[in-house]
This record gives structure tokens, sequence and C-alpha cells, in this order.
């Protein structure tokens, strides 16, 4: 069985200002049929229709409409965090973790994520926000961007955006 050594890289540096992130309200849109465009809601579907996950980011944990107890929001073994969690491919991307940004409940949480990667030159890795007291029941909003850290003037590479309750 392959063992792979974790290496734990906490989101660094003070990240671009701009305002590229989701705002309180949900995901800023992206262009129409863009990787990780922004969906409206159907009637009688809450959390209308799931994000678009192509690009860089290839996972969102958990996943968009779901519901979870609030104890498996929490993070004990920061080895193995929960919490909203996205797994990436660093693949074109030069700099690894400084292209990704999160947004929660509309606070930018970057600098705040666990990163988890085989190694540190890794072609995937993990990145979640997760609170040691996990998320208060109710419905929260998640969003990360994809976007140039030296530029942030830039349009992001991608955008997705999802929602899930705590119970």
């Amino acid at each position: 069985m392959f063992a792979a050594i974790a290496l734990l890289i906490a989101g660094c540096g003070d990240g671009p200002s701009s305002g590229a992130l989701p705002t309180a309200t949900g995901v800023r849109p992206a262009a129409a049929g863009s990787p990780g465009a922004a969906v409206t809601a159907k009637a009688g579907d809450p959390f209308g229709k799931a994000p678009v996950l192509d690009g860089n980011i290839t996972r969102i944990a958990p996943g968009h409409g779901s519901t979870l107890a609030q104890p498996a929001t929490r993070s004990p073994d920061p080895k193995r965090p929960n919490g909203a969690c996205v797994e990436v491919t660093f693949a074109d991307l030069p700099e690894n973790i400084r292209w990704f940004r999160m947004a929660f409940d509309g606070a930018e949480v970057t600098t705040k994520m666990t990163w988890v990667a085989a190694s540190a030159d890794a072609t995937e890795g993990r990145g979640c926000y997760a609170p040691a007291e996990g998320f208060t029941p109710g419905r929260h909003y998640a969003a990360v961007s994809v976007q140039d850290p030296n530029n942030p003037a830039v349009k992001p590479r991608q955008v997705v955006g999802w929602e899930f309750d705590v119970r």
C-alpha cells in the first residue's frame, strides 16, 4: 500500500485585496459558459444547480445542496481537516496554493485554510477552511476562485461557489 506523507501548508501571504471573491449573498457570476459560471436557482430548488467542476477545482465538500450534522464540520485532526474543502490540481499554476482564494459566508478565509498534499511538489492537493469549533447550524455559502496572485485585476480562471446546510 502506498503511504503518502502529508504536507500541511497553511494558506500564506496576504493575498490580493481586490473584490474578486464572492459576497455574502452568493457567488460573483462568471461569464456565461465559463468554468464555474454562476447558476440561478429554479423555483422549488433552494440550492440551484450544482457548480461546474472543470479546471483546477476538481471536487468540493460538503457537496452542493447537502446537509450535514454540526459535529461533522469540526476538525480535531489538522492532518484530516473537515469543514468547507476543495480538491484541486496545480496543473499550469506556477505557485500552487497561492492561486486559490476562498470565501465563506461572505468573508475571505484564504489565510485560514489548511492545505494537505502528498509532497511539496505535488500536482494535486486539498484545501479546507475548518474552524476548530465547526460551523454553526444553518445555511452556509462557500466559494473558491483560481486567480493570479500577482495580478488580482485579471479575471479569475475559475470560480466555484456552493452552499450547504448544517444541522
